[in-house]
């Protein structure tokens, strides 16, 4: 039987697990996947693949990044922190935004940061956890406290989104998840935990784009229960996405998920660029079964987002051996 050490030593290199990079590998590839769908085709929500990816994938992005916060919490200080948090999000989100505002024609401040509304969101979310913590100490408390207060402002529907999944990640962050061994009998309980909620209680307008978050002055109980149930569901199948990588990551060869990983802010940005061009040219695909069948559709785009996904990484990794713009990807 091999030692925790070993283990250990095998698995996590420096302060990084495998499991997470594989998992934030297949997050950034879902991104990719769903926005092909929806720039290329008219099939969206109607679609159960992008009903279910859309269930968990921006949750499983957002637990990782506050899982990986959690040592910057404990070991920096406050500046520290926001000046490298600043440098590491939003410069790149302005810098991009400004670009692709080039190309849209939206020059404004909230067109420049809505359109990669995820690196400003991660930003904001890790700096109010930031001052949470000089007055709260114990995270779990923490973050059931941020995520209840956050609903007191209105508007700001991506940082409430975002909020609770951040401090879970910081939750797991905090009883060191590293060191946790991979259970079969856990892995298939978070299954099984994942699909009762999901058949029994998702309908799938519990996302974001389609029900807004509550806010405690003005809510509705579709509001609240979107709210619960996107917290519930994402949690729960990010978990398990994560359990199953952490089981798994021996038997089989990994690496371009990795590789995804490292490049996942170059990916992110970069195929939108790609994408505004293809819808520059959906001409194309009108009145054809592109846009009809929902299987095709799902393929065809499956494989643009696989093609996408391994030239823009190759490509980036190219760019991020230039010193003075590889903090940008």
């Amino acid at each position: 039987m091999r030692s925790s050490a070993n283990y250990n030593k095998k698995h996590v290199l420096g302060d990084r697990i495998a499991a997470l990079d594989l998992a934030k590998g297949i997050a950034i590839f879902f991104v990719i996947w769903m926005h092909c769908l929806q720039y290329c085709s008219e099939i969206t929500f109607t679609s159960s693949i992008y009903r279910f990816i859309y269930a968990f994938h921006m949750p499983l992005f957002i637990i990782i990044s506050g899982y990986l916060y959690s040592n910057k919490l404990k070991k920096r200080t406050l500046k520290t922190n926001i000046i490298r948090q600043f440098k590491r999000l939003m410069v790149p989100n302005v810098l991009w935004g400004f670009f692709l505002g080039c190309i849209t024609q939206e020059f404004g401040i909230s067109g420049i940061l809505n359109s990669f509304w995820f690196l400003y969101t991660l930003f904001v979310v890790s700096m109010i956890y930031e001052f949470a913590a000089i007055c709260i100490k114990n995270v779990i408390i923490s973050t059931i406290i941020v995520s209840i207060v956050i609903l007191l402002l209105p508007g700001f529907e991506y940082i409430k989104f975002a909020t609770p999944f951040f401090g879970i990640g910081l939750c797991f962050g905090n009883i060191n998840l590293k060191n946790i061994k991979p259970n079969r009998y856990a892995i298939i309980a978070s299954i099984l935990f994942s699909i009762i909620l999901y058949i029994f209680l998702w309908r799938g307008d519990e996302y974001i784009y389609l029900t807004k978050n509550p806010s405690i002055w003005c809510y509705s109980i579709l509001e609240v229960r979107a709210y619960v149930l996107r917290i519930l569901v994402g949690s729960a199948i990010s978990l398990s996405i994560i359990l199953v990588l952490h089981k798994i990551q021996d038997a089989f060869n990994l690496n371009i998920l990795k590789r995804f990983s490292t490049s996942s802010l170059g990916l992110y940005v970069s195929h939108l660029f790609i994408l505004l061009f293809i819808i520059a040219i959906s001409d194309l695909f009108q009145n054809s079964v592109f846009h009809h069948s929902s299987l095709i559709c799902e393929i065809i785009t499956l494989i643009l987002a696989l093609i996408l996904s391994l030239v823009l990484n190759r490509g980036i990794e190219q760019i991020k051996q230039v010193k003075y713009i590889n903090h940008i990807f």
